[in-house]
């Protein structure tokens, strides 16, 4: 096969390699993800996923398990429209092994996994994270003969994620480890080699790849387990429904301040008639701290707990109740919401099942509860929610025994609504807030969601008080290699607003992967080092908020760009608020994805090697042809023509082919000198090769050319042969061989 082919046959593949990338980007089966860690299935244990789908189209979900040495596993499943499934993960997922899982689903639906373990006598349940992090916080934490904390970490990504878990004390030392989770792996971490014994700590886990992370919290003095899915950010406001103390039910609630200064906390408790007391503390930086609640409240009464601080925390509450022999906690929701999602409800004689509310706000709230069954059966109750109090459904009551469900409530007026479950049969028991909203798909968001406000000015003049002071552009050897990866520019801008200086650094790339990876990179430190990293929004866009040293503000993506907007210490609203503005402004264009240039690339290089091949198959004839013909491929590419071809046509040669072959060594004695002369022709003469002339029509002329003030005559009595001046090899490098 001939050199040319394999070009062909080659850039063949490579356009339906292209395609099929383009092909592979513009379409997902399966476009909605969710992430999970710490199951595990033994003779001891039990892991359920629980997965409900409201939707009217069935849900066809495949299930694709992580661990840490084992390869990994999946199983495909198919949930009918409007039902939930309980789906025993003992069936498909190795013994005696932790791992992860990721979700894949082509519908909306809903994800928690609960895990029961029966060497502890207890349990947790997890809600399903929609989206991988790099900071993950944790209020409770204790390590001593009777208790245990695991940490649990899923890496989904294609790189590894080198991680560093801080551990805050209760007197404010901190304690700092590092490991290093390879990608598509999963891990499980017994902290109580990691921590000083006998001391209650918060954790802040960090990473330089997005990860998943729990934690199992594991009592067997009160023998129950409580954990579940860490929060990727911390707060100023945390909300739970449930709470409640007795001789034999005990609770506690810890809170993390990870910040360099310290929090004043006010914790109030609402019982369910809508009364309000509660008590204030102080949480020194850096440190974590922990408060028996049945010191604060009455026994014996059901109440909800708000949590407000002047600081950025994270609150987590525990419930051991020995009347179940069970418990369950976990962190809190940081904001009531109008509608929430169960996946894992269940009663039966054995097991007791409740839904606690706390309406925040001054109206009673009027809720709607969709029990949804296996079998596709939507059953509605309605029932209300008081004002400033804790109420309390009963589901045992209200729901069908023996048959796994799920539930959408939607309220009149924002609420936090907690489902609690208590399994006898178990010595277990868990709590979740659910899902607030089902997951959108990238890109359903409606394009032109603010398009009827007025458009901000994109060079940010007057009404925002932001005055443009300096552009310029920074060379990006500045910067670290994993941000310039794939970089095309990065330019400076400086603005003042109300005395302060803000700055926006704008890194543009050659795509969106290569921002999305750089957007990575700045979060893991590439850039500076960052104190504090957590999810934010601007105006309806994703963003981290960062704090620095000296700086605090906000990056995010933005189509093939990535944005660092930065003031100082303890001004990130001017920050946040330039964002807004940039973000809100329309955008100069879009630019191809990778997946088209490659394939117009591609396509490209198929058209110049049928070319070549096409015009080289014609010009491939005799030489005697090549004379009498006007189209031979020199004459469509001039500049592939052969600088030795002389404007003078070429004797014929009236030996016979054998005879010249014979003397073939001969004839090149005679050439050498006119060969080095040709190479390099006279500017006139080479004009005469570009113009389009018949050989025929050439006549020989003497030239002179003057060498060091000598006037030589170099013109040869015979041209040598194409391949002789070219030792028997054609321009593209292929043996000539003789007919």
């Amino acid at each position: 096969m001939s050199g040319k082919r394999v070009l062909c046959i080659l850039a063949l593949l490579l356009v339906v390699l292209s395609s099929a990338s383009v092909m592979a980007v513009e379409k997902d089966d399966k476009p909605y993800k969710y992430y999970f860690v710490g199951a595990y299935v033994n003779q001891d244990s039990k892991a359920l996923l629980k997965v409900l789908n409201p939707g009217d189209a069935p849900a066809n979900i495949e299930v694709k398990m992580y661990y840490e040495k084992n390869d990994s596993g999946k199983f495909s499943y198919k949930i009918g429209s409007h039902s939930a499934a309980s789906i025993d993960l003992a069936e498909y997922a190795a013994s005696g092994v932790v791992f992860g899982a990721v979700v894949s689903s082509d519908q909306s639906i809903v994800v928690e996994h609960v895990q029961f373990d029966g060497t502890y006598s207890g349990g947790f349940i997890g809600t399903a994270s929609t989206k991988p992090g790099f900071v993950w916080y944790f209020g409770e934490g204790y390590s001593s003969g009777m208790v245990k904390t695991y940490l649990y970490i899923l890496n989904p990504s294609d790189r590894v994620a080198n991680m560093g878990v801080t551990l805050y004390y209760e007197n404010g030392e901190k304690k700092t480890f590092n490991l290093e989770v390879p990608s598509f792996k999963s891990e499980v971490i017994d902290l109580k080699e990691k921590t000083m014994p006998e001391k209650r700590f918060g954790m802040k886990v960090t990473s330089t790849a997005p990860v998943v992370v729990e934690a199992g919290d594991f009592n067997k003095k009160f023998s129950a387990g409580s954990g579940g899915m860490g929060s990727q950010a911390v707060a100023k406001k945390w909300y739970f429904a449930e709470g409640y103390t007795s001789a034999d039910a005990s609770e506690f609630l810890n809170i993390l301040n990870p910040g360099m200064g310290n929090a004043i906390v006010k914790v109030t408790f609402y019982d369910s008639e809508g009364k309000a007391s509660g008590f204030d503390e102080t949480v020194p930086a850096n440190s974590k701290k922990m408060f028996m609640l049945n010191n604060y409240v009455e026994q014996m009464e059901w109440y909800s707990t708000v949590v407000e601080s002047d600081v950025d925390v994270a609150a987590e509450l525990t419930h051991y109740d020995a009347s179940y022999s069970a418990g369950h906690g976990g962190l809190g929701s940081t904001s009531p919401s109008s509608v929430a999602y169960f996946s894992s409800g269940l009663v039966a004689d054995k097991v007791k099942g409740y839904l606690a509310l706390f309406n925040p706000s001054d109206k009673d709230a009027v809720l709607k509860l969709e029990f949804f069954y296996a079998d596709g059966t939507v059953k509605t109750l309605e029932s209300t929610a008081s004002k400033m109090s804790r109420s309390t459904i009963d589901l045992n009551s209200k729901a069908v025994a023996n048959v796994p469900f799920g539930i959408k409530l939607s309220s009149s007026e924002p609420v936090v609504a907690q489902m609690v479950v208590y399994d006898s049969t178990r010595s277990a028991g868990y709590g979740t807030f659910g899902m607030r909203d089902l997951v959108y798909v990238e890109g359903e968001r409606v394009l032109d969601e603010g398009i009827e406000q007025s458009q901000k000015s994109a060079e940010l003049k007057g009404d925002e008080g932001y005055v443009l002071l300096k552009e310029e552009v920074v060379s990006p050897s500045r910067f670290n290699e994993g941000v310039t990866a794939g970089i095309v520019d990065v330019k400076k801008s400086s603005y003042s607003y109300k005395g302060e200086n803000v700055y926006v650094w704008r890194f543009s790339y050659s795509d969106a992967v290569a921002a999305s990876k750089a957007l990575e990179a700045v979060n893991a430190g590439a850039l500076f080092k960052l104190l504090e990293v957590s999810p934010a929004s601007v105006s309806g866009n994703d963003a981290y908020r960062f704090v620095a040293d000296k700086s605090e503000g906000y990056v995010l993506q933005q189509s093939d760009a990535v944005l660092v907007l930065l003031a100082q210490r303890g001004s990130a609203d001017a920050a946040l608020g330039l964002a807004e503005i940039i973000v809100s402004a329309p955008l100069s264009g879009n630019r191809i994805g990778i997946g088209w240039v490659l394939l117009i690339l591609a396509l490209l290089v198929v058209l110049v090697v049928f070319l070549r091949w096409f015009f080289r198959k014609r010009g491939g004839k005799k030489e005697e042809e090549l004379e009498e013909s006007e189209g031979g491929w020199e004459d469509v590419i001039p500049s592939a023509r052969p600088k030795t071809r002389h404007a003078k046509p070429k004797k014929k040669v009236e030996a016979k082919h054998d005879e010249k072959k014979a003397h073939r060594h001969e004839e090149k004695k005679h050439v050498p000198e006119h060969k080095h002369e040709h190479a390099s022709e006279p500017k006139h003469l080479r004009q005469v090769h570009h113009s389009r002339v018949d050989p025929k029509d050439v006549h020989v002329r003497e030239i002179k050319e003057h060498v060091e003030g000598n006037v030589k005559e170099e013109m040869p009595e015979e041209i040598p042969e194409y391949e002789d001046v070219f030792r028997h090899v054609n321009r593209d490098q292929d043996e000539i061989k003789q007919k």
